[in-house]
């Protein structure tokens, strides 16, 4: 049966889970759009976690000299960002909004900062999409770019705190050089993609971004002239004179404003909601949006919502394990999900899909062949049993489960009620075709 354009709602748009508002589907994105992102509550932000890790690596250095790291604790970073993970989980899974959290995971993939190997990350990750991405989810895509590129987490990721003009007044003195790897990434993955700029354009963008960098003692984010490469420098045809923090305000807004730019990500946004490989029309749609609004992700969004390819009832798309797992948690309810927070972090990494751990600035992968493959059906397989498991311990029964997704077709109900007990039943519709796919 095909689906309803309220059950294309909830499923395209959110977890798949059942709302009673989404009867006016368009009216119910909308208002999504209108409330916006909300903070997540109980998050420290990047400058006290700044102050901590400082803190936490200085007690670090003491501990070594004094060889006593035996008894010294290395587990802050790790812990704050499992607690972190967890709490922003529960917290999309009971939002009001779930379409607005989803294209919050969106963006925030897309201007991604990875955790791997990066202990201050740890704990800037969930702070970054809180500060970066969340008040500026309906804004213009040049702010969220500003936001993203003067965070701490950004800065110390893509190494551009460490990239110094070489003939600045720190370059000359302690014969330091730029880092490309901020300027390369946004230019190809951030921006315009591979084609629309050479490495002449890398390097004269690395070198107008000199100058933005931490301060180690005061753990802040700055921007040093001393540490500035002087000169006017000239990326994808435009010219921008370096020294000044505006400086890359200007270029965000430039690149942000590019045909291409507008052409990629509307491309990459369409993939994600409704087609690996979205129609033209609608691609072309939200692409002359961006180009007539300068970048206004509002518009953009509600270009999207209102193609009609974005409303053909076929579900093309396989849902991610972290969107999955957050529509599971969104099952559970808020009183039972919490029952079961601990094993989100451990869930999250079995299912290959840990949300700021992608394995390259690129992202995590947003094609069904990624995703759908045997082993993550049999990991999935793995996780919806133990979720089973703990609603039936909370006392959820199938028949509570059931009602709340957004609809069930009739073989899977007929599983789900020959099922041998409650646990095996609600595990049957976590990997049904209708809540897996969308």
């Amino acid at each position: 049966m095909p689906r309803t354009l309220k059950q294309i709602a909830e499923t395209r748009f959110g977890y798949g889970i059942k709302f009673p508002e989404a009867a006016d589907s368009q009216g119910w994105l909308r208002g999504q759009l209108a409330h916006g992102a909300q903070s997540l509550s109980g998050v420290g932000g990047s400058a006290e976690r700044m102050r901590a890790f400082r803190d936490y690596q200085q007690a670090k250095q003491q501990a070594k000299q004094a060889k006593q790291m035996s008894e010294f604790d290395q587990r802050l970073p790790g812990r704050t960002f499992r607690e972190d993970l967890s709490a922003r989980q529960l917290a999309m899974a009971a939002s009001e909004t779930p379409f607005v959290e989803r294209l919050v995971a969106f963006w925030n993939n897309l201007l991604c900062v990875s955790t791997l190997g990066n202990q201050p990350i740890l704990i800037l990750a969930v702070p970054y999409e809180n500060e970066a991405i969340r008040p500026r989810l309906t804004g213009s895509y040049a702010e969220m770019l500003h936001a993203s590129a003067t965070h701490p987490a950004m800065l110390i990721y893509l190494d551009q705190a460490r990239s110094v003009g070489p003939n600045s007044r720190m370059g000359k003195r302690r014969k330091r050089d730029i880092n490309e790897n901020y300027a390369r990434e946004l230019l190809e993955l951030h921006t315009l993609g591979t084609g629309h700029y050479d490495q002449t354009d890398v390097r004269q963008l690395a070198y107008l971004l000199t100058g933005w960098t931490i301060h180690r003692k005061q753990a802040k984010v700055r921007f040093s002239r001393a540490l500035a490469e002087p000169g006017e420098f000239t990326v994808v045809g435009h010219t921008f004179r370096s020294g000044r923090p505006e400086a890359l305000r200007e270029v965000c807004e430039r690149l942000a404003a590019h045909p291409a730019t507008a052409q990629r990500i509307s491309r990459k946004l369409a993939a994600h909601f409704v087609a690996d490989d979205p129609p033209e029309s609608l691609v072309s749609a939200m692409a002359e949006a961006w180009l007539e609004s300068g970048g206004n992700l509002r518009i953009v969004t509600q270009t999207l919502l209102e193609h009609e390819a974005a409303w053909l009832p076929e579900a093309h798309k396989f849902r991610p394990p972290a969107e999955w797992l957050t529509g599971v948690l969104a099952v559970a309810g808020k009183s039972a999900a919490r029952n079961v927070a601990k094993f989100i972090p451990k869930s999250l990494q079995q299912l290959g899909h840990t949300p700021f751990a992608p394995p390259s600035p690129e992202g995590w992968p947003d094609r069904k062949s990624d995703w759908l493959t045997p082993d993550g059906l049999v990991t999935r397989t793995d996780i919806a049993q133990v979720a089973g498991r703990r609603f039936a311990k909370a006392e959820l029964k199938w028949r509570d489960v059931a009602e709340r997704f957004s609809y069930l077709e009739g073989a899977t109900l007929e599983a789900m009620w020959g099922a041998s007990n409650h646990a095996e039943g609600i595990a049957l519709v976590l990997l049904s075709p209708e809540f897996n796919r969308r």
